[in-house]
Order: C-alpha cells, then structure tokens, then sequence
C-alpha cells in the first residue's frame, strides 16, 4: 500500500526534513525518483545511508527522516521510505526545490 503525503519546497541551497511517517522504529529504506516515469534510485537501506549519499543527505537515527542537507534544483521528485519494500507501507512525499 502507498501512503501519498502532503507536498515538500525548498529553494536551491537550503536544507529540508523529508519525513517518513512511520509509526514503526525500525529501520527503512529510502528511495528517490525524479518522476513516476523515471528510474529509482536508493538512498538508505535498513536505516543506513548508500551509494555515497552521506554527502548530500543524513538520517535522523530514531525516526528515518531524511534531510537533504543542500538542495538543488535537480533533487524535485518523489521521495519514499519503507520498512519493507515487498509487504510494508509506502510513505511517498514529492519535494520541489525552487531557484533563489
């Protein structure tokens, strides 16, 4: 199931909390696509950080929200995390960063 969120902005630069809404602690996973039509990429799997996101992102520990540390204009998309990509809930927030 896919839980759809309410919408996200930001402007080029600044940083924002992406929050994943679980009521769960466990560890999720994240993941980012620029549009529905588009490739998914992962972000964190089982509360970690991976493919270099380090550098760009951090996640909060005891609730999984993501921050983006420093948003381009590229980072609008969908954002969603997940304990469990086969059988848990989807939170999917959609982030728009805006020029200065």
């Amino acid at each position: 199931m896919a839980v759809t969120h309410p919408d996200k902005e930001t402007v080029v630069g600044k940083s924002i909390i992406i929050p994943c809404y679980s009521s769960n602690s466990n560890p999720v996973n994240w993941w980012y696509q620029p549009n529905e039509d588009t490739y998914i990429t992962e972000l964190g799997i089982n509360g970690e950080l991976v493919n270099g996101n380090s550098e760009r992102f951090s996640l909060d520990t005891h609730t999984y929200d993501l921050t983006l540390l420093s948003a381009r204009w590229n980072d609008s998309g969908l954002y969603t995390c997940a304990m469990d990509t086969a059988f848990g809930t989807r939170h999917i927030t959609h982030l728009t960063v805006r020029g200065m």
